[in-house]
């Protein structure tokens, strides 16, 4: 028997075990379908050789050439290198696409993330200004806010195919220095958004889309010196929807990303004054509109995860309807946001 007839069959069978293996790599592939070139010879081959032949040709492979037991050994190895790969914890691995570097699924596996922003972010409340007749009080309020900490915190879960689920908390909290006149403005925010995804990728871009409900307050106060506070409180629920495009900047590691999000809420509205009045507009509207663009990164980590950075800059404006006339409520938020997650 030919030892270039033994050595292609031997190949042929490797070749055959390795495309059942969906973690062996491309060069390997490669490198047998190379010394399996001849497909008519190798397939008649395989087809008449007995049980017998093929036990007798493992055994006599290589006999004759140079160096044919570290060939043998370095196929072996590489077999249960392999072998070990597709069953061992790590054979799902993140699907990354070199043209953007966004690693999100992984080939025939879910992934679970996780992560914080640290919003700082500066809120912008306006010109307050309204009148209540019967009480004869007239006028508008300004006042100036600072740069303070929002916390953002979010998890979710995404299958293979890119759908998946979101769940998203954030809160604002803050009260301002006294104005000239000594008013002194509070404004506390929370959210929550339970959201379905879906992530698609088309031309070297990672586009994520999510639709679902959100739950929101909003208590705005006003401490007036010597006449006690008026509150305005919101809360309500209602639709929201959201998009964030992904992409490379050029060859550098890093990728660029611009998001946005709206949201329209019914709500009840509440304006107070503790002990004297209090008005109540219920089904109530309140939109939302958000925006984002910044920059991020991805590192794979030890364990196989994928730790997140991210650096935008955000704004939000909030405008809930006015009570009965009375008074209306607008402000916005803007400034920078930094992104920690995992992706595992």
């Amino acid at each position: 028997m030919k030892f270039t007839f033994t050595k292609r069959l031997l190949a042929l069978l490797a070749l055959a075990f390795v495309a059942q293996t969906s973690s062996a790599d491309t060069a390997f592939q490669e490198l047998l379908v190379g010394e399996a070139a001849d497909t008519h010879v190798f397939s008649q081959a395989v087809s008449d050789a007995s049980p017998a032949e093929v036990q007798l040709v493992s055994a006599t492979a290589f006999q004759n050439e140079p160096y044919a037991d570290q060939n043998i050994a370095t196929l072996e190895s590489r077999i249960a290198s392999l072998e070990s790969n597709a069953s061992g914890r790590h054979s799902c691995q993140p699907n990354v696409v070199p043209s953007t570097r966004v690693s999100t699924n992984c080939i025939g596996c879910p992934v679970n993330y996780a992560g914080f922003d640290f919003a700082i972010l500066k809120p912008n409340v306006g010109a307050i200004s309204g009148a209540i007749p019967p009480l004869a009080i007239a006028g508008s309020v300004t006042s100036t806010m600072d740069f303070d900490l929002a916390p953002r915190v979010y998890f979710g879960r995404e299958r293979a195919d890119g759908l998946g689920f979101r769940a998203t908390y954030f809160n604002f909290d803050d009260t301002s220095d006294p104005s000239d006149l000594g008013v002194e403005t509070g404004l506390e925010l929370h959210t929550l958004d339970l959201e379905v995804t879906s992530r698609l990728k088309f031309c070297g871009s990672d586009l994520l889309l999510s639709t679902g409900f959100r739950y929101a307050d909003v208590n705005q106060s006003y401490e007036l010196p010597g006449l006690g506070s008026l509150e305005f409180d919101s809360d309500g629920a209602g639709l929201t929807v959201g998009g964030r495009y992904t992409r490379s900047l050029g060859q550098t590691a890093w990728d660029l990303s611009v998001s946005g999000r709206a949201s329209l809420l019914l709500t009840d509205n509440e304006l107070a004054i503790p002990g004297l009045v209090s008005v109540v507009a219920e089904e109530s509207t309140m939109k939302i509109w958000e925006a984002k663009v910044g920059v991020s990164r991805s590192r794979e980590l030890a364990s196989g995860a994928l730790f997140v950075s991210e650096f935008a800059f955000e704004t939000q404006n909030w405008d809930a309807a006015a009570i009965a006339g009375i008074i209306g409520n607008e402000f916005s938020l803007y400034g920078p946001t930094f992104r920690f997650g995992i992706n595992r």
